[in-house]
């Protein structure tokens, strides 16, 4: 690092400038600063915003490589009075995000994989998929209201009564996005077939843990705050 040349303490005489050349100095100078700060202030807010967006897309896309599972036992008496034993597993996950502006789109799936026996019969290895896709247009609001939720899959609503490894409760954390209207898009293909397609004012997205749930709705909050007022 350079080090700055101790100037001499003397003073040097000069030539006075003229009023004509003082006034327009000033002006030039009141009339720059203004612009300046407005470039400043735009740019200081545009970064922000990008640098927002990019640790959402990225927290979710590390979402995207874990996902949520858990492996169940059941048995119960269905629709046809047959006693029925199921094991599997229920798997789910993000598949994607895009973000445009504040247009949010997220697929995510869940897929139950099991077999079993219904009376006597064995059923083989069976799968029931439903992917989602899901439009909103990201609202300061909207991300304050964001909730986690730890529930069961449907599939392992209570009467199914499931039992789960590890003695856990069969609950998946859940991120729940809802609107005051109807205002979220929703896509639901369930085995290849349309099976829904409206708009909702709630959705529930799997996640893999309650501690990966908060950070994303911290950066939700952080992202809608700088892009979404």
């Amino acid at each position: 690092m350079r080090q700055r040349l101790r100037m001499p303490t003397f003073f040097v005489a000069r030539k006075a400038p003229s009023a004509n050349l003082i006034v327009i100095g000033l002006l030039v100078t009141l009339l720059a600063r203004p612009n300046s700060l407005s470039q400043s202030n735009t740019l200081i807010g545009g970064e922000g915003g990008v640098s927002a967006e990019r640790s959402l897309v990225a927290s979710i896309e590390s979402e995207e490589k874990r996902g949520v599972s858990v492996l169940y036992t059941q048995g119960f008496v269905d629709a046809a009075n047959q006693k029925t034993f199921y094991s599997g597993s229920i798997y789910g996950a993000i598949n994607a995000i895009k973000v445009n502006e504040c247009q949010m789109q997220f697929d995510f799936i869940v897929a139950d994989s099991f077999s079993g026996v219904v009376g006597k019969r064995p059923t083989g290895h069976l799968q029931d998929s439903s992917s989602y896709s899901i439009t909103f247009s990201l609202t300061s609001e909207i991300a304050d209201n964001l909730r986690l939720i730890e529930a069961r899959p449907i599939q392992l609503r209570l009467s199914t009564h499931a039992v789960c490894s590890d003695g856990s409760s069969c609950a998946f954390t859940w991120l729940q996005i809802k609107t005051k209207n109807l205002e979220i898009k929703e896509t639901r293909i369930t085995n290849d077939a349309v099976d829904f397609q409206g708009t909702v004012n709630h959705i529930l997205i799997p996640l893999s843990s309650a501690d990966s749930g908060n950070q994303l709705i911290g950066l939700f909050r952080s992202f809608a705050k700088t892009r979404c007022h």
